[in-house]
């Protein structure tokens, strides 16, 4: 019987109601710590779906953003045209966060331990996407956002920013333009981050925090080169018993990433 065995990390949410909070953003000199409602939707195929929303909290210099509906870490395993398809599905108890520093244009996020259980702390740049700004004004609430492309970790994004709330962040890993990032999603539908709702409150003074974990000194590209290398050698040792295993990656991820030949 032929095994394969996908490695997959899935956010995946089902739509949520827009709406809009009545309430104008204060002066740039006075940005408090705020919080932007999404609903935050990844479409992966075969896998069922667990979608919820995701909170973005947010200041001058740091934003953290928290799926609430993010899966639990337990694995499973369906099954598939050609036997049993095992699937390592992903999840994160943190709500996978992604912590924001605006100016040092550095992110931190948990991924999977590599060879050991748990999560550990990779890092990412932040605001590295060459965005094109786009003539066209779409409101969302009290928010007359303009429109912006760019292409991040291998997909293209469509994102809708308010200058009116002078922050480079986003949903996601998303950011680098002159205004907070209110609604966006990939061009070829694989995501969608849609917004619902902008709180003002000193409720969320305690919010923006660095998620916490195992230090893996490693950056994006470092650490998918050295996942990638991981699985290929545990195939490896599979195929040495007589195993026939392969190993594919997820075409729907919604980050991809090639290894180098």
């Amino acid at each position: 019987m032929r095994n394969t065995i996908f490695f997959l990390l899935v956010i995946s949410l089902h739509p949520f109601i827009i709406q809009s909070q009545e309430n104008k953003y204060p002066l740039k000199d006075t940005i408090p710590i705020s919080k932007v409602t999404y609903a935050h939707q990844v479409h992966m195929s075969e896998i069922p779906s667990k979608n919820g929303v995701a909170e973005l909290f947010f200041n001058n210099s740091r934003s953290l953003y928290i799926h609430r509906g993010n899966p639990d870490e337990t694995g499973n395993s369906y099954p598939g045209p050609d036997g049993i398809v095992v699937k390592a599905v992903g999840g994160d108890k943190q709500g996978a966060p992604i912590y924001k520093m605006h100016s040092e244009r550095k992110m931190l996020y948990r991924d999977v331990c590599i060879g050991g259980a748990g999560r550990c702390i990779v890092s990412d740049t932040f605001g590295g996407i060459n965005w094109m700004l786009q003539p066209e004004i779409k409101r969302f609430g009290l928010y007359d956002c303009r429109r912006a492309t760019g292409f991040f970790h291998g997909r293209e994004y469509e994102a809708w920013y308010a200058l009116d709330i002078p922050v480079p962040s986003g949903p996601f890993k998303l950011g680098g333009l002159p205004g907070l990032i209110l609604e966006a999603r990939t061009t070829d539908g694989t995501a969608d981050f849609i917004f619902i709702s902008i709180e003002f409150s000193k409720e969320f003074s305690d919010k923006i925090k660095p998620p916490y974990g195992k230090e893996s000194e490693m950056n994006y590209l470092q650490y998918q080169t050295a996942l990638w290398d991981f699985t290929l050698n545990k195939i490896s040792e599979l195929r040495a018993t007589g195993i026939d295993i392969s190993v594919h990656k997820n075409p729907n991820a919604l980050e991809l990433w090639v290894p180098e030949k």
